[in-house]
């Protein structure tokens, strides 16, 4: 697959993404939520960190940051200390969060 053909697909995967959750309890999330869940439900097991995301969507970190803060009070995402790198906070799903996105995204 072309490497530019990608962003086109995440877009489309986050508009149906979006169709869904705004008719589900979870409508509240931006599409910018939608886009760090994503990312998050990517790197599964694995984390993303707020600096990762801020260098691929070109979004300014306290935002980012924001994001973060309302998926974790929705058990969607949690924080964990970088054992690596103290400055670093590595965002990593949930498993509420893997079964919401695996349920809308019909996988």
């Amino acid at each position: 697959m072309a490497a530019d053909k990608i962003p086109l697909q995440i877009e489309a995967l986050v508009n149906s993404f979006l169709k869904v959750v705004r008719t589900d309890p979870l409508r509240q999330l931006t599409t910018r939520q939608v886009y760090i869940l994503l990312a998050a439900y990517a790197a599964y097991p694995g984390p993303v960190t707020i600096k990762g995301l801020h260098e691929t969507m070109e979004v300014d970190k306290p935002a980012l940051t924001r994001g973060a803060d309302t998926l974790e009070q929705l058990d969607l995402l949690r924080r964990r200390g970088d054992p690596a790198d103290r400055r670093s906070i590595d965002l990593v799903i949930t498993s509420t969060g893997r079964r919401v996105v695996e349920r809308l995204a019909g996988l």
